[in-house]
Formats: C-alpha cells, structure tokens, sequence
C-alpha cells in the first residue's frame, strides 16, 4: 500500500511540474507578444508625433518620460506624447524603461545644433533616447553656446526579454556628410556617423561605470584623435561622478560582436521621420572582414566607403584570413585585381561609382 501512494505521489508531482512549465511558457510567450505589440505601437507612432521637428527643440516621443526645467519659476509643457519644448528650457530629461505590464517605454528626440553653422538651416544632431536613459543638459543657459552640445548621461539595463525591443540607450546621429563636436560626459568626441552611446558596469571593475561608444555607421573621433570606424567600438571608465578620465582614456578599439549586432538591429525600426537618414546595421560577415584588416588602415579609409570595402570583398569571395592583416598596398592589389575579374558577379549594391570610388581610394598604379 506504502509503494503504491508513494507512486501516486510520484506521478502527482510530474503532473505539477508539467503544469508549472507549462504555465510559465505560456507566460513567456504572452509577455514577448506584449513586449512585441508595444514595441510596434511605440515606434509607429513615433514619426507622427515627433516628425518635421524645428533645431534645439525636443519631442515627447512615448510615455514614459519627465523633464526638469532649468529655471524652477517658468513652467514647461512636456508632460504627454506629442508635447514639444525648447532644449535651452531643459536641465534633464529622464526617459522610463520598457515595461510590457504597464506599457512604458520611454522615448524622447532631440534636434541639436551643436557646432553646426547658421548658414545650414535645419540640419540639427539627433538624439534619441530609448528606454532608461537619462539625460542632463551641460550647457548653462547663459553661456551662449548651444544647448545639450555638452551632456551627461548615463543609461539602464531593460531586465526585460524583449528581442524586438533595443536595450536602453543613447542613439547620436549626426546630419548626413558633416561631422560635429560633442562633449560627452566630459570627453571630448566628434561624430560623424551613427553612434550608440551605453554605461555599463565597469570591465576593470564592475563596481565602477564604463561608458561604452559603438559605431553604427561612419566614425567617431576619440579625445585622443583614434577613430572608431563602422562596426567597431571602445570603452572608458568613467569616475564616481560619472565624468570621464582624461588620463585613463579610451580602451582599445574592438569589433562588434554577433551578439552586439543582433542587439543593435532594432534600432533599424527607427522610422527615417525623424532621423537624417535611415539606420542600417552592419553584418558580421561585413565586420569580421574589417576586423581582419590592418585597424590603422579602416580608420584612415573614407568613412562612407568602410561598409563597400567590406562589400566588396564578400562580392569577390575573400575570407578574414585571406586579408588578415592587409594595409593600403595588399589590399589594393588583391581586391582591385579581383574586381577587374568578377565584376558581373559583386553584389547589387556595388554600383559602377561606388567600384570606381573604391579604386580611386586605392590608388594603385596599373590596377
């Protein structure tokens, strides 16, 4: 009789935990689709609400967000979706994290001016905030220099599986062909580009805070004058104030990993309304042949031409160790003696200008 209870009892508790994985599945399930929906419904209703912006201006892009004012005595209006307001006005703006149960996500976007010169009306940096982000504004209002060209900021980590969604960050992306200078927690940069800017627990020590650069798409300068080319980025530790360290600087300049790329593709659901242009992420197989050739080289290459190069060689069928190491010359010569041969066969977006642009930049003689 003890066997046959104990072999109920047995059988009971599979039932249970079946149950139990069964519920929890489903749970999952349902939490990605919410978390899938409100990513759609965020987005879609972004380009509405935050398309056509004037400069120095910011837009409450999704709920959840709050904004503090510089001065305390003059309110602002930018408390709902849709509310617009003068950067010069803001002291900070905070933006919530995805939360598929309450449904916030925190968007906000930012048409700034920085250095951009008077003479080019309506071109303006845009900053997008995504998730847990905040933002300060670094430029005293008095000082005549256009706001939120200096900031702090800092970001969150989302805790949330959501593969439809990007992990909280700052998105900087500068007007198409003009480079523009940026203080950003007290370091010094120029971009010229597609930038995600993250803090992230420190790699030295994960007590401290690093902040992390990847370039999306054209070249980020460093205060010490590296680049950071298309599909790379680099890292500093910033100090318990958040601001950066001169004297450590920036870290060496990495490729993006497969995981960083895939983390990096939802920010390809940006509707082009309020960008400069549309972002596009670079592959791996784009990046894994970069990160083979000589970092000296990529760094010195046209910016716009980075992601072709890369093309091209895929189109002429060249492994990372094919051209391991290649700096100007090699590469000249076994790329430019490739095209001549299989021009029919490279990719379609290898127009006859970009293939000439490609070998102007070589400059190989006879090739």
């Amino acid at each position: 009789m003890g066997a046959f209870r104990s072999k109920i009892m047995r059988v009971l508790l599979i039932v249970v935990l079946i149950t139990l994985l069964s519920v929890g599945g489903a749970a999952a399930q349902t939490d990605a689709a919410t978390c899938s929906a409100l990513v759609d419904q965020a987005l879609s209703a972004l380009e509405t609400r935050c398309g056509g912006m004037d400069r120095n201006s910011a837009c409450y892009g999704y709920t959840r967000l709050q904004a503090t004012p510089f001065d305390p005595l003059t309110p602002i209006t930018f408390s709902a979706p849709d509310d617009r307001a003068a950067l010069a006005a803001l002291s900070q703006v905070q933006t919530a994290p995805l939360d598929p149960i309450s449904g916030d996500w925190g968007i906000a976007v930012l048409k700034v001016q920085a250095n951009i010169p008077e003479a080019l009306p309506g071109q303006a940096v845009t900053f997008l905030l995504m998730g847990d982000v905040q933002l300060e504004n670094a430029v005293d209002p008095s000082s005549g220099q256009p706001p939120m060209q200096a900031i702090y900021f800092r970001t969150g980590i989302t805790g949330t599986e959501c593969s439809d969604a990007p992990e909280p960050a700052l998105v900087i992306q500068s007007p198409e062909n003009l480079t523009v200078n940026l203080t950003v927690n007290g370091a010094d940069i120029s971009i010229g580009s597609t930038a995600v800017l993250t803090t992230l627990p420190g790699e030295a020590d994960p007590e401290a805070v690093d902040l992390e650069i990847t370039v999306i798409d054209g070249r980020v300068t460093l205060p010490d004058g590296r680049i950071i080319p298309s599909g790379f980025w680099s890292r500093a530790e910033l100090d318990a104030d958040g601001r950066f360290v001169p004297g450590a600087g920036f870290r060496e300049i990495n490729t993006m990993t497969g995981v960083a790329i895939d983390a990096a593709l939802p920010f390809e659901r940006v509707p082009l309304g309020v960008l400069a242009y549309r972002i596009s992420t670079p592959t791996l197989e784009q990046v894994d042949l970069l990160g083979a050739l000589d970092l000296a080289f990529v760094q010195g290459f046209a910016p716009d031409l980075v992601r072709p190069l890369a093309d091209a060689l895929i189109g002429v069928g060249a492994s990372p160790d094919d051209v391991r190491g290649f700096g100007q010359q090699q590469l000249g010569r076994f790329l430019i003696t490739r095209l001549n041969r299989q021009l029919p066969d490279l990719p379609a977006n290898l127009d006859a200008e970009t293939i000439q642009r490609l070998r102007e930049a070589f400059i190989i003689a006879g090739y």
